[in-house]
């Protein structure tokens, strides 16, 4: 039987995560109530970007903003369910034992989240890129770039999955078995 953990990373990541996985779903579901609005609100948006930008835009993108919205809460969703799948392991790991195929099988679904974030940047830099030219005008440039840290993150959670995999198949042999 494995005791109950007292590691103050487990304790301190849970505490942390009580406070952000709420307020990423907070702005999640802000972010879903602002994209029809970018769209009803469209001529009040223009005259804001008007002033603001000091000449008129080409025109205001409104299904684009919308879209670029829509793309943020898209990822933030899914920063919430990272966090939400990271919740369950901690908690595993404060009251049981982490090592098991369950928390294996998270954290390869945390894998495909990050690959999921990584893809979905591309389309939501495209589309950030349209509304500020838009806004700005033909010089607006945006940068996206593969990031090997996210590149080793994945990785490192893909690797981690099939190591707490092989403990936890490891524990099912009985005691002293080859």
């Amino acid at each position: 039987m494995i005791a109950r953990s007292t590691s103050a990373a487990i304790a301190w990541s849970h505490v942390a995560l009580r406070f952000i996985r709420p307020l990423t779903g907070v702005l999640t579901m802000i972010a879903i109530i602002c994209a029809p609005l970018a769209i009803v609100f469209q001529n009040e948006a223009f005259a804001a970007v008007q002033q603001h930008f000091g000449e008129p835009a080409s025109a205001y993108p409104a299904s684009h903003v919308a879209a670029l919205i829509v793309c943020g809460a898209i990822i933030l969703g899914l920063v919430w369910l990272f966090l939400k799948t990271l919740t369950a392991i901690i908690k595993s790991a404060e009251t049981a034992d982490p090592i098991t195929i369950r928390n294996a099988e998270r954290l390869a679904f945390m894998g495909w989240i990050m690959v999921a974030i990584q893809l979905f940047k591309y389309p939501t830099a495209w589309l950030g890129l349209i509304v500020e030219t838009a806004f700005k005008g033909p010089t607006s440039t945006v940068e996206v770039s593969g990031t090997l840290l996210g590149i080793i993150a994945v990785l490192t959670l893909f690797l981690l999955s099939s190591i707490v995999r092989s403990g936890a198949a490891a524990r099912t042999y009985p005691e002293g078995a080859i």
